[in-house]
Order: C-alpha cells, then sequence, then structure tokens
C-alpha cells in the first residue's frame, strides 16, 4: 500500500482533532478539528501507485504509553491484516425513500401479505387474537416462564397490567366492527400527526408535521407486523428509514412472539448461511444502494431462545464501510456533528429463518466518485497521533464514573488499563465541509479493545468491558471522527 510520505505528512499539519467516543476530563484542553481547508485540499491528492482489487498487507504495531495524568495505562498489540487496495473518496447526499420503494420493500420483506392502513381501530377477530395469546399469561407460573430470571420482581406489575389491557379489549369486543375495518395500504406519505392525531397537541414547532411517514399493518401467520417508513429532509436533521416488526399490542407481547418463534434448537451453520443469503437476496432486490453483511450471530436469551442477527454496511466500488456505533444525536450544533443517521441494515430471524426485525437507515445515492485512489497518512504517523489524543483521557473516560467516584471517596487507589488490539481499515463518513446536505466516504481506521478497572495495592479485576471503541480516524487528513455527535 502507498502511505503518505513524511515529507508530504509535514507539508499539511497540524494534525486535526475531535473527540469521539471517550469524554475527556474538563480540566484538559482537547484539539478540536478545524475547517481549514486541509481535508478538501488532500482529497485531491492520488496515490503514485496502483493497487491490485482485494489484496491485503499484514500490519504489526505494539506499544505501551500512560495518559498525561498518568492514571491510565495504555497498551496497544495489534496483529492485523488490513486492505492493500485503492481506496476512493466518494460523494453522497442522502436518499429519501420513494413510495414506489417502500410498497417494493414491504412485499420483499414480508411476501405476499395484506398490507392495510395502521389505525386505531380494530375487529373483532383482531381483538379476540390478543386475547387468546394473553390470557393463558395471567397464570403466575406461566408469565415466570415467559420472562428471563432477571425480570422475577417485574412479574406481578406485569401480570396486573396485562390484566387491564385484558379487561379492556374484552370491553371493547361488543362495539368493535365484525368485518375488516381496515383501508388497504395506499403507500403515500403522510405527516405522522395523520396516523396519530394527539401528537399534534400542543405549543410551538410540530417536528410531526415536517417527518412523512407511511405507516401500514399486515399479518404473516397470524402475527400483526407493524409497517413503519419515514423520511425527513429539514435544515435541522434529515430521516430516511423503513422498519418491520411484530406489533407490541400489550406489555409482554414482545416475549410471547420470540418465546414462540425462538425456542428451538440451535440453528446450525449451514442454516445460518442460508439465513445470511435470504438477508442478501432481499436487500440486493431492494436495489437501494450495495451492500456488504458485515456482521452475523445468534443471540441466546437466558430461556434458550435463539434469535439470527444479520447487519450490513454499505459499499462503494466494492470496499465495504466500517461498522461503528449509531449516531446518538441528530440535533448537534457541533461543527462537524452529522444530522443524517448512519446508514445501515439490520435483520433478525428466527432460527427456522423467519423474519423478526427489518430496519434499512439512512441509504444514500452516489453524487460522483471524487478520487479513485486517494493518498493516505501513514498508518504508524495515524497511530502516533491516535496516542496523542488517547493520553488526554482520564478515568472518567470510559463510562464508569460511578466506579471512579466510589473509590476516590474510599480512598482506595483504582487503576485503569486500556488493551488496544483491534484495528480496521476502510471507509467511514464524514460530513461535507461547509454543507449539511452531502458527505463523503473516505479511508478511516477504527481502534478498538477492552478497558479494566483494578485496585493498584491488590491488582484485584473490579470490572471490564470488552471490545469497545475506541477511535475513529479519517486516514485523508489525520482528524478524529465525531461519530457519537457529542
Amino acid at each position: 500500500m502507498k502511505w503518505r510520505s513524511t515529507l508530504a505528512l509535514t507539508a499539511v499539519f497540524p494534525l486535526v482533532f475531535c473527540c469521539i467516543a471517550c469524554q475527556y476530563s474538563p480540566q484538559k484542553d482537547v484539539i478540536t478539528s478545524k475547517n481549514d481547508g486541509t481535508f478538501n485540499a488532500n482529497i485531491a491528492i492520488s496515490s503514485n501507485e496502483r493497487h491490485e482489487p482485494d489484496s491485503v498487507m499484514k500490519f504489526e504495531y505494539t506499544d505501551e504509553f500512560l495518559s498525561t495524568d498518568r492514571y491510565v495505562e495504555f497498551q496497544i498489540n495489534i496483529d492485523t491484516s488490513i486492505p492493500n487496495t485503492d481506496m476512493p473518496i466518494v460523494e453522497v447526499s442522502p436518499h429519501f425513500v420513494t413510495e414506489a420503494e417502500c410498497k417494493k420493500i414491504a412485499e420483499i420483506i414480508l411476501g405476499d401479505a395484506a398490507f392495510y392502513e395502521k389505525d386505531q381501530v380494530l375487529s373483532r377477530d383482531e381483538i379476540q387474537q390478543c386475547l387468546q395469546r394473553w390470557i393463558p399469561y395471567t397464570d403466575r407460573d406461566a408469565m415466570q416462564d415467559l420472562l428471563p430470571p432477571t425480570a422475577e420482581g417485574t412479574i406481578d406489575w406485569r401480570i396486573e397490567l396485562l390484566k387491564k389491557s385484558i379487561k379492556a379489549y374484552s370491553e371493547a369486543y361488543e362495539s368493535a366492527p365484525v368485518e375488516n375495518p381496515h383501508k388497504v395500504c395506499e403507500w403515500v406519505f403522510h405527516p405522522d400527526s395523520y396516523y396519530s392525531p394527539i401528537l399534534t397537541e400542543g405549543k410551538g414547532r410540530n417536528t410531526y408535521e415536517e417527518n412523512q411517514s407511511i405507516q401500514a399493518i399486515a399479518y404473516v401467520n397470524e402475527i400483526p407486523y407493524y409497517y413503519y417508513a419515514t423520511i425527513r429532509d429539514s435544515e435541522d436533521f434529515k430521516l430516511s428509514s423503513v422498519y418491520v416488526y411484530p406489533v407490541e399490542y400489550a406489555l409482554g407481547d414482545k416475549a410471547m412472539y420470540i418465546a414462540e418463534l425462538c425456542r428451538t434448537e440451535k440453528p446450525s451453520n449451514a442454516k445460518i448461511e442460508q439465513i445470511k443469503t435470504k438477508a442478501d437476496d432481499m436487500l440486493k432486490k431492494m436495489n437501494i444502494g450495495e451492500w456488504k453483511i458485515d456482521e452475523c450471530y445468534i443471540e441466546t436469551t437466558e430461556r434458550d431462545e435463539h434469535i439470527v442477527h444479520v447487519n450490513a454496511v454499505p459499499k462503494f466500488l466494492d470496499i465495504a464501510v466500517l461498522r461503528i456505533p449509531q449516531l446518538n444525536n441528530l440535533k448537534s450544533k457541533a461543527a462537524f456533528a452529522s444530522n443524517y443517521y448512519l446508514t445501515d441494515a439490520c435483520f433478525r430471524f428466527t432460527p427456522n429463518g423467519d423474519l423478526l426485525y427489518f430496519e434499512i437507515q439512512s441509504p444514500v445515492d452516489i453524487n460522483q466518485i471524487v478520487n479513485e485512489n486517494v493518498a493516505v497518512y501513514p498508518m504508524f504517523e495515524l497511530l502516533e497521533s491516535a496516542k496523542n489524543i488517547l493520553s488526554l483521557s482520564d478515568m472518567y473516560a470510559y463510562d464508569f464514573n460511578s466506579i471512579v467516584d466510589l473509590y476516590k471517596e474510599q480512598q482506595i487507589a483504582l487503576g485503569c488499563r486500556v488493551k488496544i488490539n483491534e484495528l480496521e481499515y476502510n471507509l467511514v463518513r464524514v460530513k461535507k465541509p461547509n454543507t449539511d446536505a452531502g458527505y463523503y466516504y473516505v479511508p478511516g481506521i477504527i481502534l478498538r479493545g477492552s478497558i479494566e478497572y483494578y485496585n493498584r495495592e491488590t491488582e484485584e479485576l473490579i470490572c471490564c468491558l470488552e471490545q469497545k471503541q475506541l477511535l475513529a480516524m479519517n486516514a485523508v487528513d489525520g482528524s478524529i471522527l465525531p461519530i457519537t455527535n457529542e
């Protein structure tokens, strides 16, 4: 791989930084990203070497260092393979799903099921189905068997709430329509308030008039599925998403569906491959961008229920995007914050391959390929810069503030050890400078590892967090990605 030389690096210094995953101590000054033109200049610089498609190279890096306050110990031990191929700069913009695409996605996900406009009315048959599903779980033993052992303390009040729902639905049964009262879905976007008029109540700006949605109900094997597509193209933030999942009419419905469908034998490897292929085929049929399945795993609950998760990320010029945590806030006023969720597709299946959940977030359209083979900073120098940023963190940086405070109060010497053992290199999304309407996908790295808190006097391990994302960096200009929007 052709990494930008040290001489080239010095020509575009200083590197610019902004914290992502860690929250740094307020008494420390953290250098933030600056829109100084460095990034725009660098995206036009091409590498002077060409690379074979899909090729990789070995990368090793080890080091140890302390935080500037000397309370956090860092250990880096990376031994991995990274892409050694041409890395592009791709300019994209939000793709707002169309009404036709919404209908197509619904048919791909739930087959030939009949879709009806979501409303607040249930027929007698629908009420009867709810009652048949709920009544057995008014028995305490049945509810106890349904829920995980950790929910033992909530069983009684769950039963009481369930009984209230049963009473209300039973009273509504006589006045409920006998025939199907639902209007066939028209696949037309409406303001959210069209489906939930109560949301329009109150004063001030009504965001529910700015969000456009299609909301529908479909029955598959007598299970009601909720279909929800939403778009929003406003200055403050933008949305383009589709969700499909079983309707939860009452407390415990989700658990009932999971128990019914997922308390089976753990799926075989062959079955998991079939499920992955099914998800991949669905995404291809939707024809909304190109995707790569990057995650597939089995979630096993405390009740031996098996749920197959299949997740996908977009890819451009056959190069996948790195998976990073979803944005936590679209309304941030930070200069480099994004106002559009990260692009993602998620499936959950039963062990038999039946769909439990589907979500597609924030698809994009390619505006142009800015650079097919952009030059990037040397990996070693990126890591040196990452070390400088990580060294600014203290023991409060890793979401265990209560433990830190407790040990301080008890005057017990607390230590923190961060072990970085994973590096990924691929494409990451950054906000296009000076606009709220566009983004670039650029080469970038992610550092992951574990975080340990221990008693410095006894070496006793207090708590540990595995595979925490610690840092993400733009390899084109060396900036740290503000992925949390904080």
